[in-house]
């Protein structure tokens, strides 16, 4: 009796797809980020400003309304 032969070899992913030449990629020159405006930065101050005070009155307005509960 012969031995049984081995299963078929599976093709490589290389060998599935043709070889496409591609351009080396080349490392590019840190680029220095944009300076922001004065008034950018006036801007964002001012957002930051009026979050902190929201959150500071939302803070305030629970503890208020916590120490005004009858006990």
């Amino acid at each position: 009796m012969a031995s049984p032969s081995p299963p078929p070899k599976r093709a490589k992913a290389a060998e599935k797809r043709p070889v496409v030449a591609t351009s080396t990629i080349k490392a590019k020159k840190p680029t220095k980020p944009k300076k922001r405006t004065k008034k950018q930065i006036a801007e964002d101050a001012d957002k930051r400003r009026k979050e902190l005070a929201a959150l500071s009155n939302r803070l305030m307005e629970t503890r208020l309304f916590h120490l005004e509960k009858p006990f």
